[in-house]
């Protein structure tokens, strides 16, 4: 059961819809929300030797003036998410709080969250980036990446491949799935220990109100298959991976092929641990 969605806000179009992204997803599964702003810490000054005469003092004031300026206009924005929220019926809170946002991110969540962000900078340019895989890798629930504007919500589709992450992936989906009323895809591939058939039974028996397909990975990743399921013209698909190392998969999602991958799926990603 999805009892929180966390969205990282910081104002910029993305954060926004990684919100509604959640408010779509809050109102499927009856979870709250809650959305931090994260005032970053400024970088130390620079110090210079007091006999040439600088004086620190009127640059240490205008940091501590931005970062005013930042906390009121954190607490506005987010107050009109609330205000947003409530006026569609969801329970919502918001968080300024002083800090970086990923630890913020990962001392808030729990097991039964779920952490919204939309993408940018390397994230957006050349794969997900440190940040983003330190998050994914070190939060206590699954991470739903942002890189398109929201549309709704058709179905979910999942791939699954029998690892521990896969298997954590695929529970996490059905959850969501059943309690959205949502149509519920898999697409099994071949694993460390299973043949592609096998993936396929294992996940029948842990989804099994879901459509298990068999896929041949070559031809998931080749044709962009799972581009092809993703996007439709009534709206996305939720997209669940599970996200581990040594494997093809995690050198997809973390690789250098990660940019051109996830804007050809367009869809949110949701990536499990």
């Amino acid at each position: 059961m999805l009892e929180r969605i966390i969205v990282g806000y910081d104002g910029s179009e993305l954060a926004h819809e990684a919100f509604n992204y959640a408010c779509t997803l809050a109102t499927a599964t009856g979870s709250a929300i809650e959305v931090i702003h994260a005032l970053e810490p400024a970088p130390p000054p620079v110090v210079i030797d007091p006999a040439l005469g600088f004086d620190a003092g009127p640059a240490m004031a205008s940091m501590q003036e931005a970062t005013e300026e930042e906390r009121q206009w954190a607490t506005e924005a987010l107050a009109e998410l609330q205000r947003k929220g409530e006026a569609a019926g969801l329970t919502i809170s918001t968080k300024v709080r002083a800090g970086r946002l990923i630890p913020l991110l990962c001392d808030t969540a729990g097991a039964g969250d779920c952490i919204a962000l939309g993408h940018k900078g390397r994230f957006h340019s050349g794969g997900v980036g440190s940040s983003t895989r330190s998050l994914v890798e070190h939060a206590p629930c699954p991470v739903l990446i942002v890189s398109e504007p929201a549309r709704p919500i058709v179905r979910i589709v999942t791939i699954f491949n029998g690892a521990s992450p896969a298997k954590k992936a695929l529970a996490f989906a059905e959850g969501i799935a059943k309690a959205a009323h949502w149509p519920h895809l898999v697409l099994a591939i071949e694993g460390p220990s299973l043949t592609m058939e096998e993936s396929a039974e294992r996940a029948s028996e842990i989804a099994p109100s879901a459509e298990v397909t068999p896929m041949c990975e070559k031809k998931l990743h080749e044709h962009n298959t799972l581009s092809e399921h993703a996007v439709a013209t009534d709206g996305y698909a939720l997209v669940v991976l599970g996200a581990y190392c040594e494997s093809r998969l995690h050198d997809l999602i973390f690789g250098g092929t990660t940019a051109k991958y996830l804007k050809a799926v367009a869809a949110p990603v949701a990536l499990v641990h």
